[in-house]
């Protein structure tokens, strides 16, 4: 135990000392910790309905979510919405894309022929279409400027210059990434699958440095205002559920 403690109280100045030695110090340091935590995960496992409560040394961050006792300072109170009260279902759509009729001729239990009828009722049903990549050619129109004296042609704006990547997508991308934390291979897995959109691993890396290149003035600008208020908030609570 006292050999998890030291693996947890690493020190910065030690990990750099151990990836100076060379790949296999970083290798050996690895398998050593996988180990101990394998030893603390065999020595600490729940039997039957009780739990062994780890020692009071272990760090708090290293004890699992699903080895902590729930918080009782909220009380036992039953999730979700008292009895009898009013149930909240989807509202029914007020624009319609697409109207479909369904007529049935015959039974499918005992293969009568049914009789024509007029009663109906209606179903909503909404739903994402089937994505396909939209593919525009421009022909774009050059003219010479007699007093600039250089060919003029007009912007297009639905692509960075000399990129063959919408902005739509570099921007899609971009929130995957930064915005849900999605990795680059689950990203291209996403697009190259179910978007049917061939991009290569590095395809997202070059889109999001030139948008780097676009949006750094204005992060700098946040961060010059967050540099110069006289305080900031942060919350890093975390909110453990069941």
């Amino acid at each position: 135990m006292e050999k998890v403690i030291g693996l947890y109280n690493l020190t910065k100045e030690e990990a750099y000392e151990i990836y100076n030695q060379g790949p296999e110090a970083v290798v050996f340091k690895l398998l050593e910790m996988a180990a101990a935590l394998r030893e603390i995960s065999e020595k600490y496992i729940t039997e039957g309905n009780e739990k062994t409560e780890l020692k009071n040394s272990t760090p708090s961050g290293a004890i699992p979510v699903y080895e902590k006792e729930n918080s009782s300072r909220r009380g036992k109170k039953k999730p979700g919405r008292k009895k009898g009260h009013e149930s909240e279902r989807r509202e029914v759509p007020l624009k319609v894309d697409e109207e479909i009729f369904l007529r049935i001729e015959y039974c499918p239990e005992c293969g009568e022929k049914l009789p024509e009828s007029e009663v109906t009722r209606e179903r909503y049903i909404e739903d994402i279409p089937k994505v396909e990549p939209v593919i525009k050619r421009y022909i774009i129109h050059r003219s010479y400027c007699k007093r600039c004296n250089k060919i003029m042609e007009p912007v297009v704006t639905s692509a960075l210059p000399k990129s063959n990547i919408g902005v739509n997508l570099m921007a899609l991308t971009a929130w995957f990434h930064y915005g849900l934390g999605i990795t680059i291979n689950h990203i291209i897995e996403v697009l190259n699958y179910h978007q049917h959109f061939k991009l290569s691993h590095g395809g997202p890396v070059q889109i999001w440095k030139r948008m780097r290149n676009i949006f750094i003035s204005w992060y700098e600008e946040i961060a010059t205002e967050g540099r110069q208020s006289s305080y900031l908030h942060a919350d890093e609570t975390g909110w453990r559920v069941n």
